[in-house]
């Protein structure tokens, strides 16, 4: 998968990522890792040296790196709780970090949870709109191989509504829907085009879905920064994740 590294063998702390097309975004010649891909890769590394599922993970882009790039990634135990690990992993582009994921991993498991947040009411996704809004797709990035469907939104409220599904049919995983909460500046006009600043997302309950729904608020665009959050829901209703971030706003 697009996110996964692979551990050296003298270091599992350590792993390297190869950024293929499937990583990234932006036009011809200019093609970049996707933030939800760089945080998907850490989740992945943090999970695969640690052995425990995120609970939650954020990271903050500091640089950024190009298709075809060997990217390593060291991650580190920084607390090793009996309910709760942290970790963080960085991402390097040759000595430059590029992005640093933090998180925490949970070690507990209980048979009582309540969910508080419902799936709303929209459009499936067979008789949602095919989702086009110019990102530069490119054969083969990361645009090309996620089927997205409009379900609705209205930019007098901030809300809109995406349907996701993946064209590789890709397992569920908190590394997937780090990709997919990504996406939540883009339904509305105003961020639909943008620079994260960071991005965060806390993993509620992994159940196989083929299609995500993402709930996307933007909360507020002011002097040139925007606010926002996204919920993602399974087809069946669970929620999946929820996620935020900040961001710069194109033209401003």
């Amino acid at each position: 998968m697009y996110w996964e590294s692979t551990p050296r063998a003298d270091d599992p702390s350590v792993a390297d990522l190869h950024l293929s097309k499937a990583a990234c975004v932006g036009p011809t010649g200019v093609q970049y890792i996707m933030g939800g891909i760089g945080l998907g890769a850490g989740i992945y590394a943090m999970e695969q040296m640690i052995g425990h599922p995120i609970l939650w993970a954020s990271v903050q882009f500091l640089g950024t790196a190009h298709v075809g790039a060997d990217v390593t990634i060291r991650t580190e135990l920084l607390h090793n709780g009996r309910r709760a690990k942290h970790a963080r992993a960085t991402l390097y582009s040759g000595d430059k970090p590029i992005h640093v994921v933090s998180g925490s991993l949970a070690c507990l498991e209980t048979p009582h949870a309540e969910t508080y947040f419902t799936m709303p009411e929209v459009t499936p996704p067979e008789t949602g709109t095919p989702w086009d809004i110019n990102l530069n797709p490119v054969s083969d990035n990361l645009i090309s191989r996620i089927d997205i469907r409009d379900a609705g939104s209205n930019p007098k409220t901030g809300v809109g509504y995406l349907w996701f599904r993946s064209k590789d049919a890709l397992p569920m995983s908190a590394s997937w829907l780090a990709v997919l909460a990504d996406f939540m500046p883009a339904p509305h006009p105003a961020t639909n085009k943008c620079t994260s600043l960071d991005n965060v997302l806390r993993v509620h309950k992994l159940v196989e879905s083929e299609w995500v729904l993402g709930e996307c608020r933007v909360s507020e665009h002011r002097n040139g920064y925007f606010h926002g959050d996204i919920n993602l829901f399974a087809q069946d209703g669970t929620l999946l994740a929820t996620g935020n971030q900040t961001g710069l706003r194109w033209g401003t």
